[in-house]
């Protein structure tokens, strides 16, 4: 079975000075039936911020992956 799985960023916002953001992923089999849907939502930074962060990007930083 093949599966289109189609995620989309679907809200991002700042609550008690914390950055979050939402996403949403849509699995669907080849004729196009909907299988499931996952919505989460994650913090972002740990800094106080009054604004969801402009542009592309929505980490403030980019950390080393620690191995």
């Amino acid at each position: 079975m093949n599966l289109k799985l189609s995620p989309s960023i679907v809200d991002k916002f700042v609550k008690k000075d914390r950055e979050f953001v939402v996403y949403e992923a849509v699995g669907r089999d080849a004729s196009g039936t909907v299988l499931f849907r996952s919505r989460r939502t994650h913090l972002l930074d740990f800094i106080n911020r009054s604004a969801p962060c402009e542009g592309a990007s929505f980490d403030s930083s980019i950390e080393a992956e620690k191995i």
